[in-house]
């Protein structure tokens, strides 16, 4: 079964401020993996001094790609995927990039 991963909640907490060109990283992990959904955690920083500017979770729900309207459990390849972080025999995988 295919399987869609629409953001279900999206939530920032900004303690800093950015201006265009501003120069920053962002470090993203794997948060909670329920049964039908998961979390990526975000962190930004800025890039001269390192100070945090904003924090921030993308809350993902797999749905069905034929009904959308229907959650449905995380398969179990992705779920394997989340669980080590991206990570495939040590390695980031490009997905996860």
């Amino acid at each position: 079964m295919r399987v869609d991963t629409p953001a279900k909640a999206i939530s920032m907490i900004f303690n800093g401020s950015l201006w265009p060109d501003d120069v920053f990283d962002v470090h993203v992990r794997v948060g909670e993996i329920r049964m039908r959904s998961f979390d990526f955690k975000a962190v930004a920083t800025r890039a001269d001094n390192g100070t945090n500017v904003f924090e921030g979770t993308v809350a993902a729900i797999c749905v069905s790609s034929d009904d959308r309207c229907r959650s449905v459990p995380i398969p179990e390849a992705l779920r394997t995927r989340l669980e080590l972080g991206g990570q495939v025999d040590g390695n980031v995988s490009r997905d996860a990039q």
